[in-house]
């Protein structure tokens, strides 16, 4: 693999130079984590300082009791950067709180510290929390440090697996599941020269966290021996909880093991993340370098860590050589030669980096990886060079590409996109290419649908009836409208809305055309797919805004069930009714229009419903408010033409005229109509109760006159003649058919006089005719005298007797008429009797009125000085006044205000120019007087005048005492006061 230039940045800082030191600086070892490097730069001066600023001021650290003519060999950091354990060759070791540059010698174990695994739960401040140590010989110890330098408890760490008198050179802890914290799952990884123990096991982590005692755990006669265990008088014990990890009851172990060309006697391990969770590891062991994965989800520590491919390391200048630090990035190893530093791939595994330290710099000496920045830290005697991760993937994508790992090229690519956007669009062609050969189209669509590519030219791959595509098809479709939500792109989403619904469309009408149960099945499932669709937010919005583009193409593909659910969630009733319509589902169109009770839905559909279901449509109509049923005329009289429509429309009629039509001429025409061909004996009564006065009937009458004739209903003929005062015509029918019939007719005038509140008097001369037309029928048909003059009774005196003898024959025996003669004198005697005493009656109060208009003249009325208005308590004699029979007193000024309110607005007005009259001709008389001329013409006719007016005014005001006259009474229901009197009123009775 060729090289890439620039995929880690260097920058070589000059330690003494750059920090400003005054001492000469020989950097042994060096580490870096969170932002704080520690380094020995002395044999007994260690040097804290910040890489995040070079300018800040760094940190000398003596070291107090250091060996001399030693370096330190180890430096151990932990992640937080806040404590550290610096070890000597000669064994002594030293714990470093770097906050308080506090450096403390650590008596109580003996050898040097090789490797140090810190907590990765408990990172104070304060403290270090349980940790584990290991030195040179494979042994491994729990303790705490605290920032005072003070050690709770050291306790040795029984292993099995643990190759004895063999270097322990690295611990890592890791957290692999803490949900029960009681019994949380912790991996400890342990490396030796050519081998990684795995141990898997439990810790109380409660425990941890509140120092509170573990019982159980044992203790090692050999670690008395070596280790100084004791606690202070002062410090309270503590018992080890990492020992769990090791001799717990779900502890278990694994062995990685690398080989190597020579017998190595150090070993490295880096881990990516440096902080939890890892995803990858890589473990140098010698010459050579194993690379695997991490997998946290694992039960068993056999399963922790998961070696990919052990590898020799890259050769420097064609000779294999030890390195002197590693470490690990997203795509790289990093490893740190004398000379250079080399970056291969985890992939290929082949040398993609290479920076040459120049010799002025002198031998790298070591290289450690910061957490959690990742960055990579390498050092010489006097340098430190940081190298920077910069687009380090830069190739990745092609080499995930080439080795048919498109998910993870694809993801690489992404994150590159803005800086190689065509190496994003080429993945993911290459990807959807090899999709659309594997014919998976969906995964194909998918990735396509965050392509730049032309949109045109992605649909062609598509454009197919073969299902899968199609299926693809939808899948670009929808992934792209996901991706249109911006107004701006509202033409945009609603173009690709209406083609996924022309697709789906068009898929399931395919499907139900398909006679098998698996077509029916797919079917079912289209079904349910493309209502999810419509029910989308921005699909519906859309439906809502196009629905008559919408109806057009779903109708296209006649898919009526389709558009009668659109319908009905978008409440569209019209549509809905009229397409129960048109599948003459005509039950269900009724019940849409019952349920909304609308009346334009109602007129629309008429012309079917009433025809299809005539009782049921008319029933319904009933329940419906804002119905007029004159808008369905042309609807009733279609229903003339048959017996079935006929009668429902003549009980919805019958409802309607009495309750919401009663005016309706057309609508009781047609009702007539109805009952005249279907229920012609029921007609009569139906005229009769809409009552006789032709004036008030709310039909025609010569409309009904004239279908009666056309049906030949005579009854109800000599009806309508009566209504229509044609008596005489009435009656000649009504002869024909029955006597007591035109005995009714003749009555019919009869009725009128008796009747006070009618104005209708007919000529005695037409009620002589008729009754005359009766008398000659019975006298011709009967020849009974006895009926005859029975019939000057029952006609109410009309007629005579001298009226009906030409109706008799000739010879005719007077005997006959003996009786009927006798009777008839006898009652005109009884008539005259008493015309005679209303007459003396009539007399007799006529004198009494006279007599009472006499003495209502002479009356008068006898008004005291003392009197007072009633109105306004005053002398009543200091102005001009009123006065009443009732004795109530009013001056003309009181009463005009009284009596104002109890006039109508023609007498108000009438007064206010009368006033105005008096006030001018007062006025003008007033100014006469003063100037003290003779009385003038002019002067006579204005006094006469003001007589007049002021007559005028007195018969308005004075006509009625405003205190109990008529007028009173009738203003008994009016309020005292209106509303804003009534207030202002209430306001002044409040304090």
């Amino acid at each position: 693999m060729t090289p890439q230039k620039g995929i880690f940045l260097r920058t070589a800082q000059d330690v003494k130079r750059d920090l400003r030191l005054n001492r000469a600086v020989t950097l042994s070892q060096m580490k870096v984590c969170n932002g704080v490097m520690l380094a020995a730069i002395a044999p007994d001066i260690l040097l804290k300082a910040s890489v995040v600023s070079w300018t800040e001021k760094p940190l000398e650290i003596p070291i107090p009791e250091a060996p001399s003519g030693l370096s330190p060999e180890h430096i151990h950091l932990s992640p937080s950067g806040l404590h550290a354990i610096v070890s000597y060759p000669s064994g002594e070791n030293f714990y470093v709180h770097t906050a308080s540059a506090k450096c403390i010698r650590i008596k109580r174990f003996r050898g040097m510290v090789t490797a140090v695994g810190w907590n990765p739960e408990i990172q104070k401040a304060e403290e270090t929390g349980p940790i584990l140590i290991a030195d040179a010989k494979g042994n491994i110890v729990e303790t705490v440090f605290t920032s005072t330098g003070s050690i709770p408890y050291m306790e040795k760490v029984i292993t099995t697996n643990i190759e004895k008198d063999s270097p322990i050179c690295d611990i890592q802890l890791r957290v692999v599941n803490d949900e029960d914290e009681k019994n949380a799952r912790w991996i400890c990884i342990i490396c030796q020269p050519t081998r990684m123990h795995v141990q898997y096991g439990t810790v109380d982590v409660t425990a941890m966290r509140s120092g509170t005692r573990i019982h159980g755990n044992v203790r090692s006669s050999v670690a008395l021996q070596n280790l100084a265990v004791f606690s202070s008088a002062n410090e309270p014990t503590a018992e080890p909880v990492l020992s769990q990890i090791f001799s717990g009851k779900r502890a278990s172990s694994a062995v990685l093991t690398v080989k190597s060309p020579q017998r190595p006697t150090w070993s490295r391990l880096a881990m990516y993340p440096s902080e939890q969770p890892s995803k990858r590891f890589v473990f140098v062991s010698g010459q050579s370098y194993m690379v695997g994965t991490v997998d946290m989800e694992a039960e068993q520590a056999s399963g922790f860590l998961v070696e990919d491919k052990s590898i020799v390391l890259p050769r420097v200048e064609g000779q294999v050589e030890e390195a002197v630090g590693v470490g690990l990035s997203e795509w790289h190893i990093v490893f740190g030669f004398p000379s250079r530093v080399v970056a291969v791939s985890i992939f290929t595994h082949g040398v993609v980096y290479e920076d040459r330290i120049a010799s002025e710099f002198g031998p790298l000496r070591g290289l450690t990886t910061e957490a959690p920045s990742e960055f990579h830290w390498a050092f010489t005697d006097t340098f430190a060079i940081k190298y920077r991760p910069d687009d380090e993937a830069r190739y990745v994508w092609r080499l995930l590409l080439d080795r048919g790992d498109y998910t993870r090229a694809v993801t690489v690519a992404r994150d590159r996109r803005r800086i190689d956007p065509s190496a994003y669009e080429l993945v993911l062609r290459r990807q959807a290419d090899k999709h659309i050969l594997d014919k998976n189209y969906i995964a194909a669509a998918e990735i396509l649908a965050y392509s730049s590519e032309p949109f045109e030219t992605l649909v062609l791959r598509f454009l197919s009836t073969d299902d899968d595509r199609r299926t693809g098809l939808k899948t670009l479709l929808e992934k792209r409208l996901e991706q249109y939500s911006r107004p701006e792109e509202r033409i945009k989403r609603d173009a690709l809305i209406l083609w996924l619904l022309e697709v789906q469309l068009e898929e399931l009408a395919e499907s139900r055309r398909g006679s098998a149960d698996a077509e029916g099945e797919r079917a079912h499932q289209l079904t349910k797919q493309l209502i999810s669709f419509l029910n989308r937010k921005v699909v519906f919005e859309f439906i809502a805004a196009n629905k008559e583009a919408v109806y057009k193409l779903v109708v296209s593909h006649a898919d009526f069930e389709m558009q009668l659910y659109i319908a009905q969630c978008l409440k569209d009733w019209p549509t809905v009714a009229n397409i129960h319509i048109l599948r003459e589902r005509f039950d269900d169109a009724l019940a849409v229009l019952k349920e909304q009770k609308s009346a334009d839905l109602y007129v629309k559909y008429a012309p079917i419903l009433a025809i299809r279901l005539p009782k049921e449509f008319f029933e319904s109509l009933v329940h419906v408010p804002s119905f007029r049923p004159k808008s369905i005329v042309s609807v009733l009289a279609e229903c003339q033409n048959e017996a079935k429509l006929a009668v429902a429309a003549m009980t919805y009629l019958d409802w309607a005229i009495s309750k919401v039509a009663q005016a309706d001429i057309a609508l009781r025409n047609l009702l007539i109509a109805m009952y005249a061909r279907y229920r012609p004996k029921q007609l009569l009564v139906h005229l009769e109760g809409m009552g006789r006065d032709r004036t008030r009937l709310n039909y025609d009458t010569d409309f009904a006159l004239r279908t009666c004739q056309q049906y030949r209903i005579e009854e109800c003929i000599v009806f309508l003649y009566c209504v229509n005062e044609m008596f005489p015509e009435a009656v000649d029918i009504a002869l024909k058919l029955d006597l007591d019939l035109a005995k009714k007719c003749a009555r019919w005038m009869d009725a009128a006089d008796d009747d006070i509140f009618s104005d209708k008097i007919y000529p005695e001369e037409l009620r002589r005719k008729v009754w005359l037309m009766i008398a000659e029928h019975v006298i011709k048909t009967t020849n009974d005298a006895t009926v005859a003059i029975g019939l000057l009774r029952e006609s109410g005196d009309v007629i005579k007797i001298q009226d009906i003898l030409p109706f008799f024959a000739d010879f005719t025996e007077l005997q006959l008429f003996k009786e009927p003669l006798t009777e008839c004198l006898r009652e005109h005697s009884a008539k005259i009797q008493d015309l005679q005493t209303a007459m003396r009656e009539a007399t007799t109060t006529a004198k009494e009125i006279r007599d009472r208009s006499e003495k209502l003249g002479k009356r008068y009325t006898v008004i005291r000085a003392a009197e007072t208005c009633c109105s306004c308590s005053r002398t009543l004699m200091s102005r001009p006044f009123f006065s009443y029979a009732c004795r109530h007193f009013f001056h003309r000024d009181c009463i005009e205000g009284l009596v104002r309110p109890l006039l109508n607005q023609e007498a108000c007005g009438r007064l206010d120019r009368l006033v105005k009259i008096e006030g001018q001709l007062i006025v003008a008389l007033d100014a006469e007087d003063r100037v003290g001329n003779p009385r003038s013409t002019e002067a006579i006719k204005r006094e006469q005048r003001l007589s007049e007016v002021s007559a005028d005014i007195g018969e308005i005001l004075g006509d009625d005492c405003p205190l109990c006259g008529i007028r009173a009474i009738e203003q008994i229901d009016r309020s005292f006061f209106d509303v804003d009197a009534y207030e202002a009123d209430e306001a002044t009775w409040k304090f």
